[in-house]
């Protein structure tokens, strides 16, 4: 299972895991996140290309971390990228339960948001 955790509050993405719905090469479930985890990267570096703020993207334990530090006016263009690919990602998530996890968290001082609201 690819488990993704998308903290609001700073964005950040956390992805880990294997699909394990077909043999390496083949398996579309993995196909599909690492789209979407490019096209998180390509998005964000082209902001930092920019000057928007600093990209950070690191190998951890196995998997990846992307993040993006900013303040301004840029934070709402950032959080926007992070819920697109959030929402590319649920999608998949809908379609194929038992080989993707996303979770969505919140930071301190957010209010949690209830299940219901976050889906479409």
């Amino acid at each position: 299972m690819i488990w993704v955790e998308y903290r609001r509050s700073v964005p950040e993405m956390t992805f880990c895991g294997h699909a394990g719905y077909a043999p390496a090469g083949q398996d579309i479930v993995c196909a599909g996140v690492s789209a979407l985890f490019g096209a998180l990267a390509r998005s964000l570096q082209r902001k930092e290309d920019d000057g928007s703020g600093t990209l950070e993207i690191r190998e951890e334990d196995g998997g990846w971390h992307v993040a993006f530090h900013t303040e301004g006016r840029a934070q709402d263009e950032i959080r926007e990228i992070f819920e697109t690919i959030s929402d590319g990602l649920q999608l998949m998530e809908e379609t194929y339960p038992e080989y993707l996890s996303l979770r969505r968290s919140v930071g301190c001082g957010e209010r949690p948001v209830p299940d219901d609201k976050m889906r479409p």
